[in-house]
């Protein structure tokens, strides 16, 4: 059956290919290409997600209204690093966010300017040759496609289901069929044999090494998962030794053709577990443990007991994006041996993160489940990539202070624990036109007259990923943040070096920023200990 041309501007589809649930037809609505991407430009609390940088400069992702149940996912484009982005094209599935984030959205996978994949978890998977404009369905012999790319060559595994289907395709035997980059038809396609897979036949890419070898995993996460190689695309395969005693394959990172690492998980409950990293100079033959880490405190090489999904710079640094509620990055200069801790505040955006992209010698970009993204150009020093710059809301602007908005902090209240002390930050529109207000700001505690940071930034409280959009009426309206901070005296000075600060810099989408003179309070140097909420009508505390 040929693959159909979706045409991305103005594209609609039949609700039926996104959900079950829905059954009229969805329109993505039309957005010029080149639009200055806003907070409001695809709908309330516009925001991005899944960057995929292709040089220091130029890079592309995903954005899509958040504070609504169904919108539409856009491809976007950044210049300079995601400083700024603009719209290409609306992309071919509709999104379902509702309030609990972006949890059915795609992924991109842009090989060059112009040549890229979009991909759903246990979805089709589509190619543009347009740099985003248009996309075209890949056709292939099954269902729960994975991809790895080689040179100009795309191998892609597939779930052929014979009848009876069984309940989980799991079961079913795999493809691997070989694609030239861009196009949407296989050159060949073979079976992948049952060399030690028993029930569970399902088979993953793990990598394409070189345009003949290609090493797959049967078994989708079962503890039975033999790895298999071709050396001759498929015409032939053998077995290979699995080091993953008791745990689940994730992931094999190429050094080069026969220097390997492999990572293997074995989840422990409350997202933490037993994490390994074995490396391999011997083309899979041999194996040795490079790091490990688990929930009982054992630990080899400085790597944690979570998931961890690596990511190679082309100068050897390895970035590893951490799974799991607390989130992180941690980073490796030696080839995994060794492991350290970035220092990436993913925490002000609810801390695991999302996707990675490596680009140059040492630069990587991370992106939070909540929305927030960051960046590094040497490996170490991370930076916020800017937020997106604020949008009209009903024909309003966001509230500034240059006109007329004032920030106050309200009457303290003890909080839970009691060491914890809360406020409602206030902001009153004294101006003679109303202006809004949305989503969590960016709080930072500072100090002195040129306003330096200390600690932390303040922690999203409650993040669901929505951003509530507030109007604060002319002449008087009000509008309020819930702040908290934690006493820096309640932890030893081992953990925590105490800093005065005495006030508050408030970010929303630019150009709103607001200075806060506040008591004289402690902050730990280095820990996080403030937390703050989604702004809402009135005057509201922490809660």
């Amino acid at each position: 059956m040929a693959a159909a041309v979706v045409v991305a501007l103005g594209l609609s589809v039949p609700s039926g290919t996104a959900t079950a649930a829905q059954s009229q037809s969805l329109k993505a609505p039309y957005v010029r290409p080149g639009t200055h991407l806003t907070d409001t430009t695809l709908g309330l609390a516009t925001t991005y997600g899944d960057v995929d940088m292709r040089s220091a400069s130029l890079g592309f992702a995903i954005a899509g209204p958040v504070n609504k149940g169904r919108g539409w996912f856009y491809l976007i484009r950044t210049s300079n690093l995601g400083n700024s982005w603009r719209v290409v094209a609306p992309l071919p599935v509709p999104s379902y966010a509702g309030p609990y984030g972006w949890g059915n959205a795609p992924s991109i996978n842009f090989v060059s300017p112009t040549i890229g994949y979009l991909s759903l978890y246990q979805g089709p998977l589509w190619v543009t040759i347009d740099g985003g404009r248009t996309w075209t369905k890949v056709t292939t012999p099954g269902i729960w496609p994975t991809y790895s790319i080689s040179g100009n060559l795309v191998f892609l595994t597939s779930d052929v289901c014979v009848r009876p289907i069984p309940e989980n395709p799991s079961q079913c035997a795999s493809e691997l069929s070989q694609y030239h980059v861009g196009s949407v038809s296989p050159v060949r396609s073979v079976m992948i044999p049952d060399i030690g897979a028993g029930k569970w036949r399902a088979a993953q890419v793990l990598d394409a090494l070189t345009s003949k070898t290609v090493i797959v995993v049967e078994g989708r996460g079962e503890l039975r998962s033999p790895m298999l190689v071709t050396t001759t695309d498929g015409r032939t395969w053998g077995r290979l030794i699995n080091p993953c005693t008791g745990l689940s394959v994730d992931q094999l990172i190429p050094l080069n053709p026969k220097d390997w690492l492999l990572t293997c998980f074995g989840d422990g409950g409350m997202n933490q577990g037993t994490s390994e990293l074995w490396r391999s100079p011997w083309g899979g033959n041999l194996w040795s443990l490079a790091a490990e880490g688990n929930e009982e405190g054992l630990n080899l090489g400085g790597i944690r007991d979570v998931s961890n999904t690596i990511y190679v710079a082309n100068g050897g640094t390895l970035f590893a994006a951490l799974g799991g509620a607390a989130g992180g990055v941690e980073y490796s200069t030696d080839q995994g041996q060794h492991w350290n801790l970035a220092n990436v505040a993913l925490n002000q955006f609810g801390g695991a993160p999302e996707t990675m992209t490596t680009f140059g010698a040492s630069g990587a970009v991370v992106s939070a489940q909540n929305f927030g993204s960051f960046r590094t150009l040497n490996g170490t020093t991370w930076r916020a990539i800017p937020p997106l710059r604020s949008g009209r809301f009903k024909g309003l602007s966001i509230c500034t202070a240059a006109k007329d908005t004032k920030v106050s902090l309200g009457t303290e209240q003890t909080g839970i624990p009691a060491n914890m002390r809360d406020y409602p930050v206030i902001f009153t529109n004294d101006g003679a036109t109303a202006c809004y207000l949305d989503g969590v700001p960016s709080v930072q505690t500072v100090a002195g007259m040129l306003h330096h940071p200390v600690g932390g930034a303040a922690s999203a409280g409650a993040s669901s990923g929505r951003a509530d959009f507030v109007i604060v009426r002319a002449k008087g309206g009000t509008a309020s943040v819930g702040f908290a901070i934690e006493d820096a005296h309640s932890y030893q000075r081992s953990f925590c070096l105490p800093r005065r600060i005495n006030a508050l810099s408030i970010s929303f989408a630019a150009p709103s920023t607001f200075y806060l003179r506040t008591p004289n309070w402690l902050v730990c140097q280095s820990v996080g200990l403030t937390f703050v909420e989604s702004v809402t009508r009135g005057i509201a505390n922490y809660h």
